[in-house]
């Protein structure tokens, strides 16, 4: 009876593969566009269909997209992105969002939903925060090899390149090693 509680325990809906292991994509200002794809093992269950959604810090989320299974993506023309986004993939397995001609307004934090008919697992759910990166930003210490760009939630993000070896010489607002 436990090998059987065992095996019914592990069957559920799960994703195999997200966008980013840190939950975090990072695109620049003025890209064509990103794509953020999932893949997930439906375990058996049905999908009815899948929600790509803005996460808001208050209020209620916003819907962006939805799929339905056999029909054509849905996007609600009131989010700023009817015309700049569009779908990949099988509803059943896997799913790639495109966002098309990225701007600094495309920097939040999305979250896909894959619903099922089951009443055990209504649902998945997976988030990712798109970082719109802008302008390059100066460091104050160069001798740390560490590049920083400006991003437009005002926050320095850096990337340390601890075994390369480079000089780097500030001309205006580029950078050249």
């Amino acid at each position: 009876m436990s090998c059987c509680f065992a095996l019914l325990a592990d069957c559920k809906p799960r994703f195999t593969k997200t966008p980013s292991s840190s939950n975090k994509v990072y695109v620049d200002e003025g890209a064509y566009s990103t794509e953020l794809s999932w893949d997930y093992d439906i375990d058996g269950e049905t999908v009815t269909w899948v929600d790509f959604m803005s996460k808001s810090s208050v209020g209620a989320d916003v819907l962006i997209a939805r799929k339905f299974a056999n029909q054509q993506l849905q996007v609600s023309p009131t989010n700023g992105y009817k015309g700049r986004f569009s779908f990949a993939g099988k509803v059943s397995g896997n799913a790639t969002f495109t966002i098309w001609f990225i701007t600094k307004n495309d920097q939040r934090t999305f979250e896909f939903v894959v619903y099922f008919r089951s009443v055990n697992n209504p649902w998945i759910r997976n988030s990712v925060t798109l970082i719109v990166v802008g302008k390059l930003y100066a460091c104050n210490n160069l001798s740390t090899k560490i590049e920083c760009f400006w991003n437009y939630s005002r926050r320095c993000i850096k990337y340390n390149f601890p075994r390369q070896r480079f000089r780097i010489k500030i001309k205006a607002t580029t950078v050249v090693y």
